[in-house]
């Protein structure tokens, strides 16, 4: 759903943007985009622990890594969990019409560790699993 807040509001911004003097469109693009920028660092950081979100600039910044590290992909060759579990996300497999577990998966590191089987490279993944979900609060990917 933010998504389609934020798609709209880009929207909005770029119609006035057409409307404006064609010298004043460079100053006011990049603050459209900086505006957009530092929102969406907010929105990230806030949904992480506490520890981020009362730490210093280089721990925000340093916590925006666990966000590049994980992903979701086609086949993240990861075991399904139990339908027992709450929040476990799902998506719509575009060929069987299935729904099936979408779950994050860790990329043990890049660009080697990135895709196929070696994404979820068990050794370096837990090397890297707490201070890239644990620290930061996110959990529910760390399941």
């Amino acid at each position: 759903m933010q998504v389609f807040k934020v798609g709209k509001w880009l929207q909005a911004m770029f119609f006035y943007l057409k409307q404006i003097p064609r010298y004043l469109i460079p100053c006011y693009f990049d603050a459209i985009l900086i505006g957009a920028y530092t929102t969406l660092l907010d929105i990230a950081w806030k949904q992480m622990s506490s520890f981020v979100q009362n730490g210093s600039p280089f721990v925000k910044h340093l916590s925006l890594g666990s966000v590049q590290m994980c992903g979701v992909g086609k086949f993240p060759c990861l075991p399904i969990l139990s339908p027992a579990l709450m929040d476990v996300p799902y998506r719509l497999n575009e060929i069987t019409k299935e729904k099936e577990q979408c779950c994050v998966s860790l990329a043990a590191g890049l660009p080697h560790f990135s895709s196929g089987i070696f994404r979820c490279w068990g050794r370096d993944t837990f090397i890297a699993l707490r201070g890239i979900l644990l620290i930061t609060g996110r959990y529910v990917e760390a399941r």
